[in-house]
This record gives structure tokens, C-alpha cells and sequence, in this order.
């Protein structure tokens, strides 16, 4: 085995010459197959391959330290009379409250030079200008104690029009708009946007049990924009996956994160013989197999080939290094150890971020491979010094966890600390993975669609974990569990048989402690905390059927809303947006219904949506106009939440979730825990 290692590795280095995308490139392989799959092996061997050296700390803090980021938000498009009331017609101008700012600050809001509060706005971040006129020119200043803070011009407009920030993208006859990430890209202070674009109708299921037919037509891209509107429809790159890397939700992961601690996002991403990057630079002949096209003739699946994970220069779209992929395996061993051979399996992919040094430290770059039957995850970090991708630890279910890890993880992850040791573990499903690679805990629950990591109980110390399953044969009757995140301990679980397809948790109703929590288990019932069903039903949506997909903070209250189908319920007042119908945009994932991206960009603590237009023509930025008399800190300083937020689109989509109670059980956000 360590003779075929070291053949293939001076293969490698051999092939540099072919290799046109990376230079100084170098992979730090195991071996070309997973682990062995038998009952005695430990390891131990994959311990050989991991870097020793220091890892980089001294991460670079966010700029939410120190942006304000102004923003106005105006409509006169109203979902009912009721709903106005409580929004009323008219600017609202809202800001950051820093963390290093005091507690105690005030500030003042002036329009075109003009002071617009009578007194110093003391409880809140957020100003509404009910004197504003449609057509009119304003630029708002926000001041504290006579210094300016930041500005913003708005110019109020009649229609659905003055609602949104259009973002123009590039006209790409036959592409759709799927899903985006958010970071500063060029270290300029602003977030830009990377956006996943598909050839219409050709994204697949690889766990589609008819043959597919065929090859698919173009490839999967990713292109990058600013969010100011200054791209005007022209990309900062593009980067083209390539036709070895299959088109859909399982295949085409990628994560927007600051690797390096420059104070500039990268882009992590799987790549293959074939992609192209935003020089022009191509991935090529890499093992000197004559060929760069893996695709099946017949069926279209790409089941061989070199992989490999990139990282990529965020302003630039030029690939900076890359690694192996969590490889395969040879074709003898595929169904024993993923559990089929053709492809099901072995080609679900996922990926996340980690502090696993500590919360100040750089994070690492998570890949994993599978998550039915055995599973792999790899944690990378990235040496600047020598341009490097090292494997910091390997996870893998063959090498000494018993059955009862097999089949845990879900169509999507979560990380975070959550044994309070300064470190991330990774949530993969129904299991915990610690921070140096050893496994935690599973719960024996099995594979699920959805899963939530946050403060979700505000009486109950650490963290709490939401989670669905879809095998009857592993839940046996605990279709969704409520349980420790530390620990795997179940708290309670709401009974259902076969596959539950959906749960949700979020602090809805205010007449309840604590979140609610409800699923597609039991058709309209809610449940507290704690456990206990409560005597009203679920959250409704779209036709009035419950809806189990996201939560976001648009209202003035500290309660969330339902978000689903580009529609915003609140428990209490009903629907207060309609995105369809009055704005012209639509949703991404077929029956997930998301938007591309949605979170706190910028303005108060209240989250932005971002949803394609229907013609894919351009990206609208909706920013809630409700007043809110609530002052907290941006939640992208809160790390569960920004890590939930560089994952969002990753897998089935999940909603963004803070690591501190945020509901209306508690009103004082001075801190976040």
C-alpha cells in the first residue's frame, strides 16, 4: 500500500507539466481508494498524511467590526390595509450597531443635511422618514454626537420598483440563477455575491433511480458580482466547472469564505480535468490518461476521473492551489464500502467551514463525500506560506465506528462550537464529528433533509440540534429529534413513521417560551421547547399550507417569520411580502422554493433576501421597511450564524440560525450570549 502511495504521488509530480490551471501544485494523497473496509483496521495510516506543521491563526476580523452599512428600504406596495398599518408608508433608514460602539449611543438621522429626529435614537438602529416623497432625491447621513457614520441615497419610486436593489447579471441564453454565497471579495469593505448558474432543466439527482439519458448539454458556472450594482451585468470572472463536474444540488457545492486571513473571501470548490477559471487557465491531462472527458456515453454519469479540491482568489476567479478529493475508490470496492456502484452514493457531496484551532483562529475547508452507509470527511486548512493545501484530519465511518454510525448524515451539515471548548464540531446528521476529526456521538437515527444548529431553548444551557429522518428502519418511530448538540443526548422527538421529509424551529409565536418546533411528522402540530404539543397549529404559508422551509427576521418584532415560496408570514400578522406576484421574482430548488441567498448583509440586524428575477435576467435585494424598536449587533458577529450562513447553500438549503437565544422571550442584546 505505502509503495503504491509513494508510485502514485511521483506520478503526480511527474505530470506537473500538464497541469495549466495551478502552478507549484502538489497533492497530498493517501491513496487513490477509500479506506479498507475491514473490522480490524484503526486508521492509524491516514494519520500518516497529515501535516504536522503550524497551523496559522490570527484570523482577520470581520469588517462588520467596522462597515455601518447605511441602507434605505422604501415600498408603497402593500399585501393589506392591515399589514400598512403596522408598516406605514415612508423611508426607513437603519445601520449596524457595532460591536465596539457603547451600549449607551445614540444617534441622529439627517435627510439632505436636515435632522429628522427630535431626540437622540437611543433603543434602536432604524429610523422611519414618514415625510418622504415619491420622485424625490434624498441622501440620509446618520450621525453620533455630531460625527458622521456613513450615508445613503434613495430615491423613492411609485410601484414594486422602489423596493428592491437590482443586481444586473450577464445574459446567458438557456442558464438559470441558482444558488449564492456573500463575502468581500476584494477587501473593500462590501460583500460581493457568487452565483451558481445551470443550463435550464439540466440539473440532475444522482440518486435517480431511472437511467439518465444521455449527456448533459453545457456546464455548471460560477460568477461573481458586486453588490453595490457596479457590475452592471459584467461579472468580476467566471469560473466553469466543467463537464466532469455533474450539474445539480449534490455535485456543484462551493463555499465563499476568507481561508487565508487576508481580509479577502476565497472560493472553495470541487473541480475537475476540464475546469476552466477566471484567467482563462484549464485543469488538464493531470494523470496522463490521454483523455479529460469522464462522462458515460450512454448515461451521462461521471463515476471516474481525478477530482480535486480548489481554492480560489476571490477578486480574481484565478485558481491559488489545489488538493485531492476525497477519492471513490476502485470500481470493485464501490458498492461495499458507499453502498452502490453507480453513483448514488459515492457522488453526494457536501462541504462546510471550521475554526477547528480556535474561534479566532483561520478556519478550514470541510469536504465530505457520502452520507449513507460509510461517509468521509476531510477538514483542510490552507498554509500561505507556501501556497498550500494540508490535510489537518480524516473522518471516515470505515476505519473503527460500529453500524450504528452508518447511513447518519443528512443532505446538508451544520458547525459550530458546541462543547464550548473554543473549537467547532461538525453536525453531519445524526451525528457529531469533534474538532480534531474523532467522532463525538451519533444518535442512531439515520440520514434526514433538514437539520437546525442554534440556541433554540433560552433555559437550557449550550446548544440545541433540530432534526428529521427519513429511514423507518433507523428512527423506529422518532421522526424528528430534539437533542443536545454536545452530548447527542435526545431531549424529546416528535413521533412519525417512514420518511419525514421536513422540520422547522423557530420562535414564531410569542405566546410560547422558547422556539416552536414542527414538522411534516404530524401534519399541523406545533410543538414548544420542550416538548409539549402546543394547542394551536403550525405556521402557514402559500395556500395556506404549513410551511416547513426557512425562518428570517423582517418584522419590527423579535419573533421570526415563515419564509417560503418568496413569501413572508408572521404568526401573529399575516403575510407582509409577496415577491412572486408583486415583484417579479421567483424561487430556486424546485419544491424547496429558496431564494438564492438571504441574511444579514447589511442595515440593522434584520435579514435581506436576494431572489432571481424570472427571466434570470437579474438579482433583486429586498430589505425589510418595518420599523423596529429592538437595537442588537450584526448576526454575522455571531459565529453560528455566519457559519450557517456560509453554508446555506450547501445541500438542501437550511435557514440561517444565531448561537445566542434571539426571540421574544429575552429584549436585552447587549451581548449576544
Amino acid at each position: 500500500m505505502k509503495y503504491m502511495k509513494y508510485l502514485w504521488m511521483s506520478a503526480c509530480a511527474l505530470l506537473l507539466a500538464t497541469v495549466t490551471a495551478c502552478s507549484d501544485y502538489e497533492i497530498f494523497a493517501e491513496d487513490l481508494n477509500p479506506a479498507k473496509v475491514t473490522d480490524d483496521d484503526s486508521g492509524d495510516s491516514e494519520e500518516e498524511d497529515n501535516w504536522d506543521g503550524t497551523f496559522e491563526e490570527g484570523a482577520v476580523l470581520p469588517f462588520t467590526r467596522t462597515n455601518r452599512a447605511v441602507t434605505a428600504s422604501f415600498t408603497n406596495v402593500f399585501f393589506s390595509a392591515e399589514v400598512k398599518a403596522i408598516e406605514r408608508q415612508g423611508v426607513l433608514v437603519s445601520w449596524r450597531w457595532l460591536p465596539d460602539d457603547a451600549d449607551d449611543i445614540t444617534f441622529d438621522v439627517y435627510r439632505n443635511g436636515i435632522k429628522l429626529n427630535e431626540t437622540p435614537i437611543s433603543k434602536s438602529t432604524n429610523y422611519k422618514d414618514l415625510t418622504a416623497e415619491i420622485g424625490q432625491n434624498y441622501t440620509y447621513e446618520v450621525k453620533s454626537s455630531d460625527k458622521s457614520l456613513g450615508i445613503c441615497k434613495i430615491t423613492p419610486t411609485d410601484g414594486a420598483a422602489g423596493f428592491y436593489r437590482s443586481i444586473k447579471v450577464k445574459t446567458r441564453a438557456d442558464y438559470d440563477i441558482n444558488d449564492g454565497a456573500i463575502g468581500d471579495l476584494d477587501g473593500d469593505g462590501e460583500y460581493e455575491i457568487v452565483i451558481k448558474r445551470q443550463v435550464i432543466g439540466q440539473a440532475r439527482d444522482v440518486g435517480d433511480t431511472k437511467p439518465w439519458t444521455g449527456l448533459q448539454k453545457g456546464t455548471c458556472l460560477l460568477e461573481a458580482y458586486k453588490l453595490d450594482g457596479s457590475s452592471n451585468g459584467v461579472p468580476m470572472w467566471t469560473i466553469d466547472m466543467g463537464k466532469n463536474i455533474s450539474q445539480g444540488q449534490h455535485t456543484t457545492q462551493f463555499l465563499v469564505y476568507d481561508f487565508d486571513g487576508d481580509g479577502k473571501a476565497e472560493i472553495a470548490l470541487r473541480t475537475s480535468e476540464g475546469t476552466t477559471f477566471g484567467d482563462g487557465t484549464i485543469i488538464g491531462d493531470v494523470d496522463g490518461d490521454g483523455k479529460t472527458d469522464y462522462r458515460d456515453a450512454s448515461s451521462g454519469r461521471v463515476l471516474d476521473g481525478p477530482e480535486f479540491l480548489s481554492l480560489v482568489d476571490g477578486e480574481t476567479g484565478v485558481e491559488m492551489t489545489r488538493t485531492e478529493y476525497i477519492p471513490r475508490g476502485e470500481k470493485d470496492t464501490r458498492e461495499a464500502y458507499w453502498g452502490d456502484a453507480w453513483g448514488n452514493r459515492s457522488e453526494r457531496f457536501l462541504m462546510g467551514v471550521g475554526h477547528f484551532g480556535s474561534q479566532d483562529g483561520r478556519a478550514s475547508i470541510v469536504m465530505c463525500r457520502g452520507y449513507y452507509k460509510n461517509f468521509q470527511l476531510w477538514a483542510v486548512h490552507y498554509n500561505s506560506a507556501d501556497n498550500k493545501l494540508r490535510t489537518r484530519w480524516k473522518f471516515n465511518t470505515a476505519n473503527g465506528y460500529s453500524a450504528q454510525w452508518l447511513d447518519s448524515g443528512n443532505h446538508n451539515l451544520s458547525i459550530g462550537d458546541v462543547d464550548d471548548d473554543g473549537k467547532d464540531e461538525i453536525i453531519y446528521g445524526s451525528c457529531g464529528i469533534d474538532h480534531d476529526g474523532k467522532g463525538m456521538y451519533t444518535t442512531g437515527l439515520g440520514h434526514g433533509d433538514a437539520l437546525h444548529l442554534g440556541k433554540f431553548d433560552p433555559n437550557r444551557s449550550g446548544l440545541q440540534i433540530v432534526d428529521c429522518h427519513e429511514h423507518q428502519e433507523y428512527h423506529n418511530g422518532k421522526g424528528v429529534d430534539f437533542r443536545d448538540a454536545a452530548t447527542g443526548e435526545v431531549l424529546w422527538y416528535i413521533p412519525g413513521s417512514g420518511d419525514i421529509g421536513r422540520c422547522m424551529v423557530a420562535d414564531v409565536d410569542p405566546a410560547t417560551p422558547g422556539c416552536e418546533v414542527w414538522s411534516s411528522a404530524s401534519a399541523t402540530d406545533m410543538y414548544s421547547c420542550k416538548g409539549e404539543k402546543l394547542s394551536k397549529n403550525a405556521p402557514v404559508c402559500k395556500d395556506g399550507k404549513i410551511s416547513y422551509n426557512m425562518g428570517i427576521w423582517w418584522s419590527g418584532s423579535l419573533n421570526r417569520q415563515v419564509l417560503d415560496n418568496a413569501m413572508v408570514q408572521s404568526y401573529t400578522d399575516g403575510r407582509l411580502f409577496t415577491g412572486g406576484t408583486n415583484f417579479g421574482v421567483t424561487t430556486i430548488n424546485d419544491t424547496k422554493a429558496n431564494p438564492c441567498f438571504y441574511g444579514d448583509i447589511w442595515g440593522d440586524w434584520r435579514e435581506e433576501m436576494i431572489y432571481t428575477t424570472n427571466d434570470y435576467s437579474e438579482l433583486r435585494i429586498f430589505t425589510t421597511d418595518f420599523e423596529t424598536q429592538y437595537r442588537i449587533r450584526p448576526l454575522m458577529e455571531d459565529h453560528i450564524y455566519r457559519i450557517s450562513a456560509a453554508h446555506q447553500n450547501i445541500g438542501y438549503n437550511q435557514p440561517t440560525h444565531t448561537g445566542f437565544y434571539l426571540g421574544s422571550d429575552r429584549t436585552d442584546y447587549k451581548a449576544f450570549k
